[in-house]
């Protein structure tokens, strides 16, 4: 049996910024009968404040489908914003 290399190695938790990451995205959800919105995807940009700012983009585009179901059901009044961020584990030095 050959032992897990990572056992002897410290971890550190980074986020996920390298070319192959997953994509930030953006979902809201209804709290009163637990509907989703459509999931939004961030464009990826090159430098951390666009991609700050593709998020926030992300963000807003997911929240408009409040409005929507609001029409349909115009008692439900509390959502939740889902954010998924990607994060990856990087070896210690």
């Amino acid at each position: 049996m050959t032992p897990d290399s990572s056992a002897f190695r410290d971890f550190h938790v980074h986020a996920g910024e390298e070319p192959d990451a997953e994509t930030i995205t953006a979902t809201m959800l209804c709290v009163a009968c637990g509907q989703f919105g459509p999931t939004a995807e961030a464009a990826r940009e090159r430098t951390p404040e666009a991609q700050g700012k593709a998020a926030l983009e992300a963000q807003k585009a997911a929240a408009s489908w409040v409005e929507t179901h609001h029409e349909h059901e115009p008692q439900h009044l509390a959502f939740r914003l889902l954010v998924s961020l990607p994060y990856r584990l990087v070896p210690g030095v």
